[in-house]
């Protein structure tokens, strides 16, 4: 977790200057949303290797790996999670296939964090960062903001359900983190009028 938040603070401006005062409880507040959706037809890109995509983590001498399904809760949770944003967003799996969208949503998971558990009942913290790209329809880069989604899960139920629930969670907290980044942007807000 620490080499995610100081990489996050390297890189970034806004990163380092939250980074210099309470850097979690910062990065995980998204901005208010200024003034409602976005009048813009959006596409979400979802693609097949999207969809896909897990993360391992652990592995060390006394713990074996555990496998997050991140694709897998994206394409289910952020169509529905992004739909406040825009007035109209339709889901895709190739820019190609975007249409006429004025604007299109193109997510890429940068780094990912999550504790171990010690104990079977324990709670276990994860943190995921998603690189959202907004393009116009000529493919010209809009906006590009790194949001955090973070979650807090519990024991309960088998290993994996108990997985798949706090990524699920993970996911629903980085849509709507993006949303409000997305509908504070003054770039897309100009674009929204």
């Amino acid at each position: 977790m620490n080499s995610l938040l100081s990489r996050y603070c390297a890189n970034t401006l806004v990163g380092f200057s939250l980074c210099l005062g309470s850097p979690f409880t910062l990065l995980s507040q998204a901005p208010n949303s200024p003034s409602g959706p976005l009048h813009l037809n959006a596409a979400l890109v979802l693609s097949p290797e999207l969809c896909a995509k897990k993360v391992k983590k652990g592995g060390g001498a006394f713990t074996g790996k555990e496998i997050f399904d991140v694709g897998a809760a994206a394409c289910r949770q952020l169509e529905p999670g992004m739909k406040p944003a825009f007035d109209s967003l339709t889901r895709v799996d190739s820019v190609e296939s975007a249409g006429s969208a004025q604007v299109i949503l193109l997510p890429e998971f940068v780094e990912s964090s999550a504790t171990r558990p010690a104990f079977i009942l324990s709670s276990q913290k994860m943190i995921l960062l998603i690189q959202w790209t907004v393009k116009d329809s000529g493919g010209h880069t809009l906006w590009i903001q790194t949001v955090e989604g973070a979650a807090t899960g519990h024991g309960g139920g088998t290993h994996n359900s108990y997985l798949k629930r706090l990524v699920e969670d993970v996911m629903k907290n980085s849509a709507e983190q993006a949303v409000a980044s997305m509908t504070a942007a003054p770039e897309l807000r100009a674009l929204s009028k």
